[in-house]
């Protein structure tokens, strides 16, 4: 099969090498041949006595002809003519009408006045040059004379209202002798009618059916109707649906499943009467169509399979990325129509000679696209058309956050400008009309993990976005670096610090610097796509870190409060809330200095540090010149950043076995770095490398201490260092200069406000005890409400009205709350020695589980439940 490049996007008659429908035409076909026989019997003597004996031989043989819209149902019409003249047994034995369309019928014409009317015109030739068509002329007088009887009976009153029925109802015979005439003179078996696309014009659709029904079911008309059958469907059980509502004053349903379901099977059955299911083709998909064969297209002298171009456009569009991970989604054209438009978008967007003609591989050719600027936004822009008609907004915003980086390369407006300055990987910007992925249910199933309030706080307030992305990188009140250590830090240091940390957020209690790597990225895929400037690097160190809780949230409150649901943690080793009193406020930032109050003054340095780093960066990028020629695609970033920051927010919400804390609570700054330049690394080798052995691992959560020790540094990074790969390019990042810049500074925590001494279970104490003083109010009720969550409402509700009556439901009660807690006890450790204190005072929700467990002598099964928590 072969397409020129330039085909035009209209329905008209092909070669038959163009023509994509070939099995639908040779099923039509056999249709066809059917439907011949039975005109013929008609026609022989059996049909003469019928039809002396007033009886009429009434067949539905209506041809469906199937398809989605574009799916090339009118140029399938079109050419069926000339496919059955093409491939006839016998001499042409049918009359083929000229298409009619419904939708131009107007308000008040009927369909089978417009069918007739297309008839007589096929018989304006013949008729001119017959000698016999005194026939003719009388069955067409009866007919219109039947037609107009019926038309205005309801208007007619008395006799002459009785006589126009009885003409209309000899209409179907005169019909009959109609058409027998009309074969007569074009010398056919048969005439076919060709009824093209019904279900567009939805008022008149039903009408355009019961015409087939009622008049067409003539042998000598063989009706061709194209459509999409499931608007057929709808079109009719609306119609019966209006006839079946229930009438005034009259009571009940029409059938057992009422109406609806009346009309629906009322529908069906309708529809297999007047559209054969033996007698219906649908066109195939154009992904199955080059299933099925060869589909080449003519460029120029040459024929290029569509198979090299789809790769070659897969290629480009998709530029830097192996397929891994969705990271190729298909766009293959599904029906005629789109793939007449892929390819005049091609014609438009890609010059001949560019094309991936032999000799030439698919890849070859679109490497030197993706090399050439002004080629590679050429095609870009072509293709933004083409992702508007296929709806495909995820495809155009990535196609216009490719231009806008191939454009940002070249302005010098791009200065100071960063990557969530394009639209495409800011998830807060994405426009809600065109918005589908869940980003809140992702964001909620993350915050499960944390306090049920949080959860309702912020889940409801998040977006749905253009594509899938991971939930915002949550903030971790045991992950801080101490503020007033880093004070003291020399630049480079504390350059790190501020990469990995926000402290600018509002909160009554006190400031810190919360731990994340949103900064890291942001700085990294930045600098990856040329920009470097150092106001570039300024406003990322200003701004909340990227696709981050603060960059979602920038002006919520936060409070102690919200940090007591956490469930991670070290545990900390004061009694009471030990905050650290407020630091002092520091000076203002010079214009040189960074947005967390560090001036080059106080830094006593002849630069300031953001400068000096920026300098680096700027000289990294002069050693990868690779960079400059082929930036990084949208879509290689945003399959990164995915990768990438669901390991971050694996790091934080995630436990290895035997750690009270989360994965970064033993860590220092200079192993937080290193974890996230393994992350980014694999990250990005993960679509870099060899689709084919791929290792899909977190290389980060390894515990380790060389990183290049497993399997997936082994596997998918080192493939790639020495050469001119992003992968290469990040390793060798000034971020990561240093393995032992940090080793010094600890990873922190705010109070938890647990006790540090753990009350001996075995030895009850009394309520008013030191021990019970020392906690909290807060402490006692955050316990309690945790404790609530991990039973869940139903079983909270029955422990709270539990009225100490019955035995038996008591120890059903208590089995159930031992269960559930442990099944749940992660969520319990951080409350461990509280819940312990308040089943020794009987306090809080624990204590009242405490009298349950009494009430049945069961409290060891509690308290050894409680051991094991300890542990």
């Amino acid at each position: 099969m072969e397409l020129p490049l330039s085909i035009g996007d209209r329905a008209c008659t092909f070669e038959e090498h163009q023509r994509l429908q070939r099995r639908s035409y040779d099923l039509v076909l056999s249709f066809l041949n059917d439907c011949t026989r039975n005109a013929k019997e008609y026609r022989g003597k059996q049909g003469a006595q019928e039809q002396d004996s007033g009886e009429l031989t009434r067949i539905h043989n209506a041809i469906f002809v199937g398809g989605d819209r574009g799916a090339g149902k009118t140029a399938f019409m079109l050419n069926l003519n000339d496919h059955y003249s093409r491939h006839r047994r016998d001499k042409p034995n049918l009359h083929f009408c000229a298409p009619v369309d419904p939708t131009l019928l107007s308000h008040n014409d009927s369909f089978i006045n417009v069918i007739l009317a297309q008839i007589h015109k096929e018989l304006q030739r013949q008729l001119d040059k017959s000698k016999d068509a005194e026939g003719y002329w009388q069955a067409l007088e009866w007919v219109t004379e039947a037609l107009e009887s019926e038309q205005t009976a309801s208007e007619l009153t008395g006799m002459e209202r009785l006589m126009a029925f009885r003409s209309s109802v000899s209409l179907e015979h005169r019909l009959f002798k109609y058409f027998e005439e009309a074969c007569r003179i074009l010398s056919c078996d048969a005439l076919v009618v060709l009824v093209d696309d019904v279900d567009m014009s939805l008022d008149k659709a039903f009408q355009v059916l019961e015409t087939v029904r009622r008049y067409l079911a003539c042998p000598l008309v063989i009706p061709v109707i194209s459509g999409d059958i499931a608007l057929y469907e709808a079109i009719v059980t609306r119609a019966f649906a209006k006839r079946l509502e229930k009438p005034a004053g009259s009571g009940g349903n029409f059938g057992a499943g009422g109406p609806a379901d009346n009309s629906w099977h009322l529908a069906q059955e309708y529809l297999k009467k007047v559209l054969p299911v033996h007698q219906r083709t649908q066109l195939m998909s154009i992904p199955d169509l080059i299933d099925d064969v060869s589909l080449r297209i003519r460029v120029g002298e040459h024929l290029l399979p569509f198979d090299d171009l789809y790769a070659f456009l897969k290629a480009v569009i998709y530029r830097g990325t192996n397929g891994e991970e969705g990271s190729h989604p298909p766009f293959m054209p599904q029906t005629a129509r789109e793939l007449v438009q892929m390819l005049l978008v091609v014609q438009r967007g890609v010059a001949i000679e560019d094309l991936p003609v032999s000799p030439r591989t698919p890849l070859e050719a679109a490497r030197q696209v993706c090399l050439d600027g002004d080629k590679l936004a050429k095609l870009l822009r072509a293709f933004q058309g083409y992702w508007q008609v296929k709806g495909d907004w995820a495809a155009y915003y990535r196609t216009r956050a490719d231009l806008n980086l191939l454009d940002m390369r070249k302005s010098s407006a791009a200065c100071g400008r960063t990557l969530r300055d394009i639209l495409f990987f800011d998830a807060t910007a994405h426009p809600p009309e065109r918005s589908s992925y869940p980003l809140p249910k992702q964001v909620e199933a993350m915050l499960d993990q944390f306090d049920t309030r949080m959860r309702n706080q912020h889940a409801g307030t998040v977006r749905p976005t253009l594509m899938a992305m991971p939930p915002f990188e949550p903030f971790d009140p045991n992950c801080i670096f101490n503020k007033a250590v880093r004070a003291g830090l020399p630049g480079d240091e504390r350059i790190l610090v501020d990469i990995y940390s926000h402290s600018d957020f509002y909160n009554s209690y006190q400031t810190a610097n919360l731990i994340y790597f949103g900064k890291a990225f942001e700085l990294i895929a930045s600098n990856l796509i040329g920009l470097v400037s150092e106001e570039s690097l300024r406003r990322i160190l200003q701004k909340p870190p990227y696709h981050s809780y603060f960059a979602f949230f920038p002006t919520r409150r936060l409070d102690v409060a919200d940090w007591e649901g956490d469930t991670d943690g070290p545990e900390e080793t004061s009694l009471q809330p030990q905050l650290p009193d407020p630091p002092a406020k520091e000076p203002e930032a010079a214009p040189e200095a960074n947005g967390q109050g560090d001036s080059q003054a106080a830094a006593g340095e002849t630069k300031s540090a953001e400068t000096a780093f920026s300098e680096k960066i700027v000289a990294w990028y002069g050693r990868h010149p690779h960079l400059a020629k082929a930036p990084p695609s949208a879509q290689l970033l945003s399959k990164a950043m995915n990768k990438a920051f669901n390991q971050f927010i694996m790091l934080k919400t995630t436990r290895p076995k035997g750690q009270s804390g989360n994965r970064l609570s033993n860590d220092d700054l200079a192993r937080i770095n290193e974890r996230c330049k393994y992350i980014l690394m694999n990250a990005f080798a993960s679509f870099e490398g060899d689709a084919n052995v791929v290792v899909r691992q977190n290389v980060a959560i390894s515990e380790k201490g060389d990183f290049e020790q497993d399997a997936s540094y082994r596997m998918n990074v080192a493939p790639l260092i020495g050469k001119e790969t992003y992968t290469a390019a990040i390793k060798d990042h000034p971020l990561f200069a240093s393995k032992d810049l940090g080793t010094d500074l600890p990873v922190g925590g705010v109070s938890r406000r647990t006790p540090r001494s753990k009350p001996a279970l075995t030895a009850p104490t009394e309520p008013g005890t030191a021990f019970s003083s020392a906690l909290s109010p807060g402490l006692k009720s955050a316990a309690s409400r945790r404790l609530g969550v991990v039973l869940g409402p139903d079983l909270l509700r029955q422990i709270k009205r539990f009225n100490f009556r019955d035995t038996a439901k008591a120890r059903e009660l208590l089995s159930s709350a031992l269960k559930t807690m442990k099944n749940d006890f992660e969520k319990l450790i951080i409350y461990t020695d509280i819940l312990a204190a308040q089943f020794v005072t009987y306090d809080g929700l624990m204590g009242t589980i405490r009298y349950i467990a009494d009430f049945v002598g069961a409290e060891v099964e509690v308290e050894a439940f409680l051991q094991d928590l300890q542990k």
